[in-house]
């Protein structure tokens, strides 16, 4: 994340400007957290939850990074009011998977599709 959101200009170039600036990494971290729900509970996301905060107006959400045991993935989409939600769980990881107004969801590795009514 940079400090200026126009740091990267629509022609390719690249304005010289820290691309390493907390107060626009902590909106990246709130993005991550609680719009995609991706939140370690131990060190290494060895465990860890997926718990989306769907609403202000977002339909959808893709949000995804390489862990240190591969590809953690929350993508999730309202539509015709059913909230569907894809999650990748790494090998040798486990995560508790949230949906709105539903209990947690115990997922091991794999790629899962999950669907509830919003």
């Amino acid at each position: 994340m940079w400090e200026k959101w126009d740091a990267i200009k629509p022609d390719g170039t690249v304005q010289a400007i820290s691309y390493n600036h907390y107060s626009y990494g902590s909106v990246g971290n709130w993005l991550y957290t609680n719009v995609a729900g991706i939140k370690a509970v131990s060190p290494g996301y060895d465990k860890f939850i997926i718990k989306p905060v769907p609403g202000g107006g977002l339909s959808w959400v893709k949000a995804s990074f390489k862990s240190v045991h591969g590809l953690i993935m929350a993508n999730w989409k309202i539509r015709n009011g059913v909230f569907h939600l894809q999650v990748v769980i790494p090998p040798g990881t486990k995560a508790e998977v949230f949906l709105p107004h539903k209990p947690g969801i115990n997922a091991g590795p794999g790629c899962h599709h999950y669907f509830s009514k919003m």
